[in-house]
């Protein structure tokens, strides 16, 4: 068995503890199973709230997991230098801002560089 399915941490129905969705995927490399965990948010003030979001990550989860999706593969994060982070950054801030905090944006990121 490559995975377990998705379930839902609740700490015993506690809306002051962060409740979250783990599941299990076996690692590639080691051959152990690792855990994995989606956080539900506390700005969802009641169970119910909590609990509706938990099985819709869930169902989504599972779906996944049952049609051969494997997170080590999908979700590897490309590493980036930071000068490329902030240009990055930039050319989408720069669609939505207005010339002057372009103006600051870039005056901020040319004091990071010379630091």
């Amino acid at each position: 068995m490559k995975y377990r399915l998705a379930k839902m941490f609740d700490n015993d129905n506690q809306l002051n503890q962060r409740w979250f969705v783990y599941y299990f995927f076996m690692h590639p490399e080691t051959g152990k199973m690792q855990r994995f965990r989606i956080f539900i948010s506390a700005k969802l003030l009641t169970k119910v709230a909590r609990r509706r979001k938990g099985e819709e990550i869930i169902t989504a989860i599972n779906t996944k997991l049952k049609r051969g999706w494997n997170p080590f593969t999908s979700e590897q994060l490309k590493l980036t230098t930071v000068s490329e982070a902030l240009d990055h950054v930039m050319k989408i801030k720069s669609a939505t801002i207005c010339k002057r905090s372009i103006w600051t944006y870039n005056s901020v990121i040319r004091h990071l560089y010379t630091y």
